[in-house]
């Protein structure tokens, strides 16, 4: 509460450029930290190739969502474009993939951090 009894808000701290970096940062520290072992286990000699792939899939990724963004500048994304369209069975889907990734982004940040504490064995 403020001194005249005036409720506070908070201030918006986190900028466009800030969030994306980010973002940025925390896609390279799972790719690297976490996945970079068991993709290369896996993929052996065509590692590049898959780098290429899966480095095409995210540009691709990026600049639909961008364009998304810009052209529908409203918080929630592909739920509330879908919504706007009147498709909401596609926003459901849309969110139930947003809330999967980041389930499944967050399944791997913690494997990554308690593999490299020890408390639990790694799998590479």
């Amino acid at each position: 509460m403020a001194k005249n009894g005036q409720q506070q808000s908070l201030r918006r701290e986190l900028g466009p450029i800030t969030a994306t970096l980010f973002t940025a940062g925390m896609m390279v520290g799972i790719g690297i930290f976490a996945t970079i072992g068991a993709a290369t286990a896996a993929a052996g000699s065509g590692i590049p190739i898959a780098i290429l792939l899966g480095g095409s899939v995210a540009l691709a990724t990026g600049i639909s969502a961008t364009q998304l963004g810009v052209n529908n500048p409203t918080e929630g994304g592909a739920f509330t474009w879908a919504r706007d369209v009147h498709q909401p069975t596609l926003g459901f889907i849309a969110g139930c993939g947003y809330l999967g990734k980041n389930l499944i982004s967050m399944s791997v940040i913690a494997l990554a951090f308690a593999t490299y504490l020890g408390w639990w064995p790694s799998p590479f």
